[in-house]
């Protein structure tokens, strides 16, 4: 099994152009980084830029150091921070904007995440901006 997974890696492979292969790690971070309120299956981006999901997935983590959903749930994090520094949006608004079910599984990933709960970060990013 694992020579036949070998030579499929290898037809597609020799079927990417030079392009293609230098720039599947950019096209894979643009393509999690989109839609990050909508679930999108890792197997259909690893389609998308011509692996299979073992490979795919093997390289990225080799690439990056994280897995792509890691990285997904970081970009939706990222996001959620900017909309809490610049925006005065509730929190509950922010969570459904990033495709978060509720509130409560919204606070308990960024937490995770951030080091403490959106409420609190968005406390202490006013507070340093009004210091500076």
């Amino acid at each position: 099994m694992a020579m036949q997974q070998l030579m499929v890696y290898l037809h597609q492979l020799a079927r990417q152009s030079p392009d293609h292969q230098e720039n599947w790690l950019d096209q894979t971070r643009d393509l999690l980084s989109q839609h990050l309120d909508k679930r999108i299956k890792t197997q259909q981006v690893a389609e998308q830029v011509g692996m299979t999901y073992a490979s795919f997935r093997k390289r990225f983590v080799d690439a990056t150091g994280i897995s792509p959903g890691q990285f997904r749930i970081r970009q939706r994090i990222q996001q959620a921070q900017e909309q809490l520094a610049d925006t005065q949006l509730p929190i509950a608004k922010i969570a459904a904007s990033l495709g978060y079910p509720d509130v409560y599984n919204f606070t308990a990933q960024f937490a995770r995440y951030a080091g403490m709960p959106p409420g609190q970060y968005r406390k202490l990013w006013q507070w340093n901006s009004t210091i500076k």
